[in-house]
């Protein structure tokens, strides 16, 4: 959004998309939301009419875990492999990436998409990036003593919702810019308890900045009460923190962690195991006869 540094860890299962193509007979489908990323990009590409597409949610399209950037990755890496794009937009080169994503996704209204979740998203693993610094690395999870839980809360704040109203100002950007940058030094030296602490001290400032929704507070405060020492770190993900809760916490405490959000009827998203290799876990294209996936 400010352009500051991120880290984003992706998981699985995938989404897809599959495009095959179709008889101009039948009538034209819209695969997309048109006023998404996705339906914007779609709309643009001159083949379109000859192409179908069938669009794959592995969480049932309950929302988040980044599906809207997902589909517009697909639908990038398809029009870049039929020439759609001018000059080309190979998925390596982040910059040009970026500013055809801009370019759909935002009105120039609130504050600017940084793009953060669709470069993770291609390049797979725990993504670290800052557009301003040229920071770009990837990670695989590099703390075997340290587990992590993602639970879904049922609730969404849209992104592009979010991102229209909020304002963001200097004293938002130091207090959390800190936090962050001592989130990727830990995954650049493996140290697990520094990684905890820089996520705590994150969310801490998150809510304290009040960029945290309230119910997602309110079940963090209660897992720190319920689970005690057993939860090393947590913080809400999404917009407004409003999607998701990461819980950080060792391996052994799993059995506890997942008693504790059943009781909460907080559904399980993912674990540290789900988090894809350092390489070739991002985005991947394959052709299967007239299919491409």
């Amino acid at each position: 959004m400010a352009g500051g540094p991120s880290l984003v860890a992706t998981t699985s299962p995938r989404f897809e998309a599959v495009f095959r193509r179709r008889p101009l007979s039948a009538p034209e489908t819209r695969p997309f939301h048109p006023e998404s990323p996705a339906g914007r990009l779609w709309g643009e590409l001159s083949e379109r009419p000859h192409w179908g597409v069938e669009w794959r949610d592995a969480h049932g399209g309950l929302g988040g875990f980044g599906a809207s950037t997902a589909q517009f990755a697909a639908v990038c890496a398809f029009g870049d492999g039929l020439g759609a794009w001018e000059s080309g937009i190979a998925t390596s080169d982040w910059t040009r990436l970026l500013e055809l994503y801009r370019s759909v996704a935002w009105s120039g209204e609130g504050g600017r998409p940084s793009g953060a979740d669709l470069i993770a998203q291609i390049r797979g693993g725990v993504s670290a990036f800052e557009e301003a610094s040229g920071l770009s690395e990837v990670f695989a999870w590099p703390f075997p003593g340290l587990d992590l839980t993602l639970l879904r809360t049922g609730r969404k704040l849209a992104t592009h919702e979010h991102l229209r109203e909020i304002v963001v100002d200097g004293s938002h950007l130091s207090a959390l810019r800190e936090g962050a940058v001592a989130a990727v030094e830990s995954m650049r030296s493996g140290d697990a308890a520094a990684f905890c602490a820089a996520i705590a001290c994150y969310g801490e400032r998150l809510a304290t900045l009040r960029l945290c929704a309230e119910r997602t507070v309110d079940l963090l405060a209660q897992a720190r009460r319920e689970l005690g020492e057993l939860v090393l770190a947590a913080k809400g993900c999404g917009a407004m923190g409003a999607d998701v809760l990461v819980l950080l916490h060792r391996p052994e405490a799993r059995a506890r962690v997942e008693a504790w959000a059943k009781g909460q009827a907080l559904g399980l998203a993912g674990r540290a195991a789900d988090i894809g290799a350092r390489t070739g876990s991002g985005l991947a294209v394959e052709t299967r006869g007239r299919d491409v996936l």
